[in-house]
């Protein structure tokens, strides 16, 4: 199962619709990050819905994240999903491949810098396979190959 992990705050904004153009025929499931209250690292307050979106993820043959670029990064709320990944056992998503993407009005070199050393920080830590990182519309079909290519094919 590919799951596109939407970080945006709008359910039917530029990302979703990037993600659709990116995963057409793939049969993907979609994890809206605003559907789920994930608190802080270190919080401890009632309602954490955090374990729901880690098992959803850990399920996953493959993970798209996509994220719109929100005051010269990513959303906060993938930025603390990043973080609550912290205490997590990486060996649970080793191995399941990750692309990226993210999408805005003009991110900058600064932006786009620190979005792939996030990502292949986390990666790398993770021992997720990279399969790449769009850093706008114009990265989406080389970044639909490197997902499809290997893992859809068949089904399209």
């Amino acid at each position: 199962m590919l799951l596109f992990v939407n970080a945006s705050s709008k359910r039917d904004g530029n990302t979703t619709a990037m993600a659709e153009r990116l995963l057409e025929g793939t049969g993907y499931e979609t994890l809206h990050l605003i559907d789920y209250a994930i608190h802080a690292r270190g919080s401890s307050l009632p309602g954490d819905q955090w374990p729901r979106v880690w098992e959803r993820m850990c399920a996953a043959d493959v993970l798209v994240w996509g994220t719109p670029v929100y005051w010269h990064g990513m959303t906060g709320t993938l930025k603390t999903l990043i973080e609550r990944m912290n205490d997590e056992p990486a060996e649970r998503i080793a191995g399941t491949p990750l692309a990226f993407f993210f999408q805005g009005s003009g991110p900058g070199r600064a932006v786009t810098e620190v979005m792939h050393t996030t990502i292949e920080r986390l990666t790398d830590l993770y021992r997720m396979p990279l399969l790449g990182i769009a850093d706008g519309a114009r990265g989406i079909p080389a970044l639909r190959q490197r997902i499809v290519g290997p893992f859809f094919a068949e089904n399209l």
